[in-house]
Protein backbone atom coordinates (compact mmCIF):
# COMPACT_ATOMS: atom_id res chain seq x y z
CA UNK A 1 0.00 0.00 0.00
CA UNK A 2 2.72 2.37 0.73
CA UNK A 3 4.21 1.32 -2.24
CA UNK A 4 1.76 2.75 -4.34
CA UNK A 5 0.77 5.56 -2.43
CA UNK A 6 4.24 6.57 -3.38
CA UNK A 7 4.33 6.24 -7.47
CA UNK A 8 0.96 8.03 -7.23
CA UNK A 9 2.46 10.70 -5.68
CA UNK A 10 5.34 10.80 -7.79
CA UNK A 11 3.52 10.38 -10.42
CA UNK A 12 1.26 13.66 -9.65
CA UNK A 13 4.51 15.67 -8.64
CA UNK A 14 6.41 15.09 -12.29
CA UNK A 15 3.41 15.06 -14.60
CA UNK A 16 3.84 17.69 -17.30
CA UNK A 17 0.19 18.98 -16.63
CA UNK A 18 -0.68 20.43 -13.97
CA UNK A 19 -3.27 18.31 -11.10
CA UNK A 20 -4.90 19.10 -7.80
CA UNK A 21 -6.31 17.09 -5.72
CA UNK A 22 -9.34 18.51 -3.87
CA UNK A 23 -11.97 17.20 -0.62
CA UNK A 24 -15.53 17.10 -2.70
CA UNK A 25 -16.36 20.23 -0.72
CA UNK A 26 -14.48 21.70 -2.90
CA UNK A 27 -10.88 22.81 -0.87
CA UNK A 28 -7.95 21.90 -2.55
CA UNK A 29 -6.12 19.16 -0.89
CA UNK A 30 -2.73 19.51 -2.60
CA UNK A 31 -1.20 21.10 -6.02
CA UNK A 32 1.79 19.90 -8.05
CA UNK A 33 5.00 22.01 -9.67
CA UNK A 34 3.04 21.81 -12.82
CA UNK A 35 -0.03 23.80 -11.84
CA UNK A 36 2.15 26.25 -9.58
CA UNK A 37 4.24 27.05 -12.88
CA UNK A 38 1.13 27.46 -15.23
CA UNK A 39 -0.50 30.01 -12.68
CA UNK A 40 1.88 30.97 -11.09
CA UNK A 41 0.59 30.94 -7.50
CA UNK A 42 2.45 29.36 -4.57
CA UNK A 43 1.11 26.25 -2.86
CA UNK A 44 -0.44 27.77 0.01
CA UNK A 45 -2.31 30.27 -1.84
CA UNK A 46 -3.75 27.90 -4.66
CA UNK A 47 -5.21 25.55 -1.49
CA UNK A 48 -6.53 28.71 0.12
CA UNK A 49 -8.21 29.99 -3.48
CA UNK A 50 -9.81 26.44 -3.98
CA UNK A 51 -11.04 25.20 -7.06
CA UNK A 52 -13.75 28.11 -7.49
CA UNK A 53 -11.12 30.84 -6.61
CA UNK A 54 -9.03 29.97 -9.94
CA UNK A 55 -11.50 28.37 -12.23
CA UNK A 56 -13.43 30.69 -14.73
CA UNK A 57 -17.21 31.61 -13.64
CA UNK A 58 -18.14 30.17 -16.83
CA UNK A 59 -16.76 26.76 -15.99
CA UNK A 60 -17.66 26.24 -12.04
CA UNK A 61 -21.56 25.15 -12.80
CA UNK A 62 -20.11 22.67 -15.14
CA UNK A 63 -17.39 21.63 -12.21
CA UNK A 64 -20.15 21.34 -9.62
CA UNK A 65 -22.46 19.44 -11.65
CA UNK A 66 -19.92 16.83 -12.69
CA UNK A 67 -18.94 16.12 -9.10
CA UNK A 68 -22.14 15.86 -8.32
CA UNK A 69 -22.55 12.85 -10.75
CA UNK A 70 -19.38 11.58 -8.79
CA UNK A 71 -20.67 11.78 -5.71
CA UNK A 72 -24.25 10.09 -6.97
CA UNK A 73 -21.70 7.37 -8.61
CA UNK A 74 -22.89 7.90 -12.14
CA UNK A 75 -19.46 8.71 -12.49
CA UNK A 76 -16.05 7.18 -11.39
CA UNK A 77 -13.67 10.58 -12.28
CA UNK A 78 -14.46 13.41 -14.61
CA UNK A 79 -12.08 15.17 -17.06
CA UNK A 80 -12.89 18.60 -19.55
CA UNK A 81 -10.99 21.57 -20.66
CA UNK A 82 -11.34 24.55 -19.02
CA UNK A 83 -10.02 28.02 -18.12
CA UNK A 84 -8.27 28.73 -15.45
CA UNK A 85 -6.99 32.67 -13.56
CA UNK A 86 -3.15 33.57 -13.48
CA UNK A 87 -2.13 34.86 -10.80
CA UNK A 88 -2.11 38.65 -12.70
CA UNK A 89 -5.58 37.92 -13.28
CA UNK A 90 -5.81 36.89 -16.93
CA UNK A 91 -7.68 33.72 -18.21
CA UNK A 92 -5.57 30.61 -18.82
CA UNK A 93 -7.40 28.60 -21.48
CA UNK A 94 -7.97 24.94 -22.39
CA UNK A 95 -6.61 22.77 -19.29
CA UNK A 96 -8.04 19.87 -18.87
CA UNK A 97 -9.89 19.63 -15.50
Amino acid sequence: MQENEEKFRSIVEYAPVGISTFFLEGKMLSVNQALLDILRYSEEELIKLGMSGISHPENIKKDSQLLQEVLEGKQMFFSFEKRYFHKKGHPRNKFRG
